[in-house]
């Protein structure tokens, strides 16, 4: 890998580790100033509506915020990602997240994505008879999403398993290694594989 793909991974990750901490920063703010208004219902508003999101993240007990890179595993196609992760119940949850796709001589695309993800928490490696494996918990999952941008529409079904490495405060953290079949008329339709890291509101 040379020296100008190194720059451009190290900058797409930098810029979406921005935004999910934006996003995380302004969830918990605007959740706050929810909690602390007492002079009645918010006004119709671009802030109110912002203030009644946040409160919502607030109090919910399983969602979170991650960044990534996956690799093609044909070409040289790249993926630098940031998603918000929604889980409405125990096994499905809903998926918002921005993608930069790039390569070496390839057209640059910024694009977004949405969609659902069916997921069952689990001890995967609890058949080994070991303590310290029955103690390894993972979650996997299958996400399907639509992602548009630059004029082009993708499918992308994106399966893998999220462990859970360590906790503090009400949040865990969880390293998730993935693989993506994208469906998408131009060249990046292909197959990736790589890793995000989540921050998840825990209790």
């Amino acid at each position: 890998m040379n020296k100008i793909m190194k720059n451009k991974i190290v900058t797409s990750l930098n810029r979406y580790i921005v935004t999910s901490c934006l996003l995380l920063l302004l969830g918990l703010t605007a959740g706050a100033q929810t909690t602390n208004n007492t002079a009645g219902p918010l006004q119709p508003s671009l802030m109110g509506g912002i203030q009644q999101i946040g409160a919502a993240f607030e109090s919910a007990t399983n969602w979170g915020v991650g960044v990534g890179y996956l690799r093609s595993l044909t070409g040289n196609y790249n993926i630098a990602t940031a998603d918000v992760v929604y889980n409405v119940s125990g096994n499905v949850g809903l998926v918002v997240g921005y993608e930069d796709l790039f390569g070496t001589g390839k057209n640059q695309i910024d694009s977004v994505k949405g969609g659902v993800s069916l997921s069952l928490p689990m001890h995967p490696l609890a058949f080994i008879g070991q303590p310290w494996a029955a103690n390894i918990e993972g979650t996997p999952f299958v996400s399907d999403c639509v992602a548009s941008g630059n004029g082009g529409v993708g499918n992308l079904v994106i399966t893998g398993i999220a462990f859970k490495t360590t906790t503090f405060a009400n949040f865990k953290l969880e390293v998730t290694p993935m693989y993506e079949n994208r469906t998408q008329s131009n060249a990046y339709g292909r197959n990736f594989a790589g890793a995000m890291v989540f921050i998840v509101r825990d209790f």
